[in-house]
């Protein structure tokens, strides 16, 4: 049975990749489907269930500047799923090979990773094909785990990390062996520790709830501020505290568990160490002694993480007592209300420089939302208000007065990767294979319940790829005569053009004829490009 291989990648390098998979082997299908954003790839996995995965970093759309990070905690969240736990992983990467990025990807069991990094930087599809023709085998990231040889004294059970089995009979095999597991388990240790610092350091609320929450107070602190609009502002900044509060918690028992598992391995390491030194054999277990103190120092540094990462929750949990509900006073209270709002939203952790901006003048604040839309400066406000950008595109789209819809809706997709942009950028491009794939791959709510432009978008596009059937389905509700006319008048031309493509292969006609025929397909399909 073929092998079903999913592609991750733009659309150009798909279809190229297909063809290369076919030419050069039989053992392979390669789904029609690819994933040109990354986000969308876990979703896909579970649609169409492929065998295999194949990645390629450097064509694929990001959410993120982080791409390595990006591209772990995605990997991390399809191992830690049951339903696709048979799944196959395989990466191209232009990364360097003592990359630490490359590390954890091994260790996380993606032991498929092909590196183009060096002088010619081209991949050889030839050894792709022939790697992944075979049972996954550690042995191809060996190098990146810098392992030689099982670990024969230990036996360290990735499922279940309390399984740790000694072998029997203590001897300098043992010990030594016992050396090399304690080894990679510190170099785990180094990787959750430097994985940790970059999450702990980083801002405890995501940009896009930033945005969100900024722009409210702002819109708030101009239009003035009651009782019901304080309350719906501060629940939603708790709201954010606790969510917050649940990654923080969910990150600790992530290093509980890896923190478990070293200290098993290194109360074992102590004890070989102990007997060992009994018999007179100095020298490995002072170098055992040395591991484990190494071992101790790193674990020191994981509990100073986990007191700021402690540190943190707490100062989440104070922010999220009960406020008390103001009464309004005749005089103004703005500047009251925006220190409130500012001594608020410091508790979050935010560490933006866009803080600052609140506590000067109110000259410096971004032009409000709805003042930014009536001026029909669509493509500024998806800028200023990200986390609206796609209300803010349907806006744009709704505007029947605007005559460059195309280049607004590019200018908006450089603020967000919403799949409902990147519709809207595609359909004003004359790209309506993309626009069909987009509708029928994403789960966006914008698209599984289009309105009534992108209806119109959606089934125009269906009709300029040749699917007649499924652009009536889709305008039926929109009773927009043109277009059906347009719909009926193309699947005319379409059905004519058949006719006479089958009267050419049966081979019946005259060469004059023939010639008539081809010349009058031609015309069809001009007429049919003009609609």
């Amino acid at each position: 049975m073929k092998q079903q291989i999913l592609l991750a990648m733009d659309n150009g390098l798909a279809d190229n990749l297909r063809n290369i998979f076919l030419d050069n082997s039989q053992d392979f299908q390669v789904l029609s489907q690819n994933v040109p954003i990354f986000h969308s790839l876990k979703a896909s996995l579970l649609r169409y269930r492929p065998d295999i995965v194949f990645i390629a970093m450097r064509h694929v759309k990001f959410d993120t500047d982080n791409h390595e990070q990006e591209l772990l905690n995605t990997i991390y969240d399809i191992k830690t799923n049951s339903e696709l736990s048979r799944l196959r992983i395989a990466i191209q990467t232009s990364l360097p090979k003592d990359s630490p990025t490359l590390k954890q990807l091994a260790a996380l069991g993606v032991y498929d990773i092909f590196s183009t990094h060096g002088v010619t930087r081209q991949l050889d599809m030839s050894t792709v094909t022939r790697q992944l023709g075979q049972p996954q085998n550690i042995k191809n990231v060996e190098e990146y785990l810098s392992l030689r040889k099982p670990f024969k004294g230990l036996n360290i059970n990735p499922t279940n990390n309390s399984t740790i089995k000694p072998s029997s009979g203590v001897n300098a095999d043992a010990l030594k062996k016992s050396n090399q597991s304690l080894k990679q388990a510190n170099r785990l240790l180094m990787s959750d520790r430097d994985q940790l610092t970059s999450r702990l350091n980083a801002p405890t609320v995501s940009r896009s709830d930033y945005d969100n929450l900024l722009s409210q107070v702002t819109d708030a602190v101009n239009a003035g501020l009651d009782d019901d609009k304080t309350k719906q502002l501060f629940a939603q900044i708790i709201q954010a505290n606790k969510n917050q509060e649940k990654r923080i918690q969910q990150l600790e028992k992530d290093l509980n568990d890896r923190t478990a598992m070293i200290q098993q391995v290194t109360e074992r390491n102590q004890q070989l160490a102990e007997q060992q030194a009994s018999q007179s054999q100095g020298d490995n277990s002072g170098r055992i002694r040395q591991l484990v103190e190494e071992n101790n120092k790193l674990k020191e540094q994981i509990t100073q993480l986990r007191d700021q990462s402690s540190v943190k929750t707490s100062k989440l949990k104070s922010s999220s007592k009960r406020v008390p509900s103001c009464k309004r006073k005749k005089k103004s209270k703005k500047p009251m209300w925006i220190a409130i709002a500012l001594v608020l939203i410091i508790a979050l952790g935010f560490g933006f420089n866009a803080l600052n901006s609140m506590g000067k003048s109110q000259a410096e604040a971004p032009e409000p939302y709805d003042s930014l839309i009536k001026k029909k400066e669509y493509a500024k406000a998806a800028s200023a208000y990200p986390s609206r950008a796609v209300e803010t595109e349907n806006k744009m789209l709704a505007d029947s007065s605007l005559k460059n819809k195309g280049d607004i809706a590019s200018d908006i997709n450089n603020t967000t990767t919403a799949d409902a942009v990147q519709f809207d950028v595609a359909y004003f491009s004359s790209d309506f294979k993309e626009v069909v794939r987009l509708y029928e791959d994403s789960s966006s709510n914008s698209l599984l319940h289009p309105n009534a432009q992108r209806r119109t978008m959606l089934a125009y596009s269906y009709m300029k790829t040749g699917d007649v059937d499924n652009a009536r389905s889709i305008a039926k509700p929109l009773n927009n005569d043109q277009l059906n006319q347009k719909i009926e008048t193309y699947a005319k031309f379409q059905d004519a053009n058949k006719t006479l493509e089958d009267k050419l292969k049966n081979g019946n006609l005259s060469d004059e004829d023939k010639n008539t025929a081809r010349q009058q397909i031609k015309q069809n399909k001009a007429a049919m490009k003009k609609l």
